[in-house]
């Protein structure tokens, strides 16, 4: 029977085909409650996937959401203006700054931490996603690199003939959304020519806008003195471009610099970098690919690689947790560090005594087994009793 990985949210449902056959999770950062219940439900049922998760970096979405927002009530000439303050990160909205509204929401933060932590092993797509999930998340699940291939038309070849011309490259991004981008490029007096998912600016703009998938969008492109590739965290693009020779400009917190040789990077939220990234790839010409990216076969290696070496030749240990209202520590703290031990053979005995549910920690791990007790016994009689459940040949107390 094929294996089909679950997919929630669109660009999980985008790249889901590509892993037929590989028992997998994926989820946007909208969809994450419905991927932890996936992700709980075949955690209980003892099996093993991998997770991926398509959350973008909040510096830089929120910074150019609230850039788009000042560019439309301002005028051409007050743009600058906005763009210098989100750059500057002086820009207020309300009684708060940028720096205090650039962070993951607390749910988000939560949902992703243990959806990460019910995967065997965490895909990502550049070592800087890796990086950003490590230090937000509190994350030390295993990780793998793997890149989708994206299908550039056939025979479609980069030819460079209009140096005057400048394509920005955002699939799955609405006109609107890009005024940052275009606002930023401006000065260029270059002629501006956006791919994205509709043509309606809803702002004025001399930049000219084209559908993406059509054969419109690919022959610009193809003409283009360099290519804006404005995606926070997906460097697919660009490694696509880079096998074709385009110059090429992208975002830092999209780790297409790991992929690519030759192109220029920009901070995503600071204008002036995104100008001089352009105007350098405009000059230095095309770029090309620094590594070949991964199949999925390279996921289903690091998942055969989570599993217990012949778990049956080393003795069971049992650990025993007495809890009693701290179900957050226990959940970050106590369970997190010892799941994510090398030591695979562990029966984990958490004793609730008498304190409010943690029966839901059950999900994480099938090597979990919850007692809840009506009384409260204290912490010493609360550990000897769970001892007595234990299977093991050796019991810790934690």
């Amino acid at each position: 029977m094929t294996v089909k990985p679950a997919a929630f949210g669109a660009p999980a449902l985008e790249l889901a085909p590509l892993l037929a056959g590989i028992p997998a999770v994926l989820a946007s950062e909208d969809r994450l409650g419905d991927a932890y219940f996936e992700m709980a439900s075949r955690r209980g049922r003892g099996e093993r996937f991998a997770g991926m998760l398509f959350i973008d970096d909040p510096r830089a979405a929120v910074s150019q959401q609230i850039a788009q927002a000042g560019l439309q009530e301002k005028s051409r000439g007050d743009a600058r203006i906005v763009l210098e303050l989100v750059r500057s990160r002086k820009l207020r909205v309300g009684d708060r700054t940028l720096d205090q509204l650039i962070d993951y929401p607390s749910h988000t933060s939560h949902m992703a931490r243990d959806c990460i932590h019910l995967s065997d092993v965490v895909v990502v797509r550049s070592f800087s996603e890796y990086d950003r999930y490590r230090s937000s998340f509190d994350s030390q699940a295993r990780f793998v690199r793997f890149l989708a291939p994206r299908n550039l038309p056939a025979g479609w070849a980069y030819r460079g003939q209009r140096r005057s011309r400048i394509a920005l490259w955002a699939p799955g991004r609405s006109a609107e959304s890009l005024a940052f981008f275009v606002a930023a490029l401006h000065p260029l007096h270059a002629e501006l020519v956006v791919i994205a998912s509709d043509t309606n600016p809803r702002i004025e703009s001399r930049a000219t806008y084209l559908l993406e998938g059509t054969a419109d969008a690919f022959d610009a492109v193809s003409d283009a003195a360099c290519v804006v590739d404005v995606s926070i965290s997906d460097p697919s693009w660009s490694f696509a471009f880079a096998e074709r020779g385009v110059p090429l400009a992208f975002a830092t917190t999209g780790g297409a610099h790991e992929w690519v040789r030759g192109g220029f990077a920009y901070v995503p939220w600071d204008y002036r970098s995104l100008f001089d990234a352009a105007s350098c790839a405009v000059a230095h010409g095309p770029s090309q690919p620094r590594a070949v990216a991964p199949s999925v076969d390279a996921i289903q290696d690091a998942l055969e690689s989570t599993r217990p070496r012949r778990a049956a030749q080393t003795p069971l240990v049992s650990v025993v947790i007495a809890t009693y209202n701290r179900p957050e520590d226990l959940r970050n703290n106590s369970l997190r560090s010892l799941l994510a031990q090398t030591y695979e053979n562990l029966e984990i005995i958490v004793v609730n005594d008498g304190g409010e549910s943690v029966a839901g920690v059950a999900a994480l791990d099938p090597r979990i087994r919850v007692y809840d007790r009506e009384e409260n016994l204290g912490a010493l009689r609360a550990a000897n009793w769970g001892a007595s459940q234990a299977t093991g040949k050796y019991v810790q107390f934690l």
